[in-house]
């Protein structure tokens, strides 16, 4: 468990909660990969998508004895065929759901990667495309994805201004 996930679970005379199906959760970690002009994001589906999930940006459970970055890495690793350093990880949005199957509430932690070695490829079957950011919206996107989308304009501009003031 990391950090976070303690302090999540924490009652509130900060004595850790006891778990039952209905308090249980997990924690998720994606990666919103940008192209180099700041235009596109990575995103796949899986084949056929049998659950009508739509486009998703890459990520995977956390593991008991990883932290969130860790965590990442290992997915895109898996994922995509992308080696990404830990500091290359930079994290900009969280989701909470709820599992409908088994009451679980899913902690999503967002990240951004400026950084990685390697060209993207679906190693899992899945399909994989780069996506202008305005199209990240439609029906054709899970629900993280409609979330990230309407956050990470404001970031790339934001990223877009600090260079140039900077560069």
């Amino acid at each position: 468990r990391t950090k976070f996930m303690d302090e999540l679970t924490r009652n509130d005379d900060g004595e850790a909660a006891t778990t039952s199906s209905s308090s249980a959760h997990q924690l998720l970690v994606s990666s919103v990969l940008v192209d180099s002009e700041r235009k596109k994001v990575l995103v796949s589906r899986s084949p056929g998508d049998p659950e009508g999930k739509g486009w998703e940006i890459p990520g995977g459970e956390v593991a008991d004895d990883e932290i969130a970055e860790e965590a990442l890495s290992r997915e895109l690793k898996k994922q995509l065929g992308v080696e990404a350093h830990l500091e290359s990880f930079e994290s900009f949005a969280f989701s909470t759901t709820r599992r409908q199957s088994d009451g679980v509430q899913l902690v999503h932690l967002v990240y951004t990667c400026n950084d990685w070695f390697g060209e993207p490829k679906g190693l899992k079957g899945q399909e994989v495309s780069w996506l202008p950011l305005s199209q990240l919206k439609g029906g054709d996107a899970s629900p993280l994805l409609r979330q990230v989308a309407a956050k990470i304009k404001p970031l790339l501009r934001h990223k877009a201004n600090k260079k140039e003031v900077s560069g």
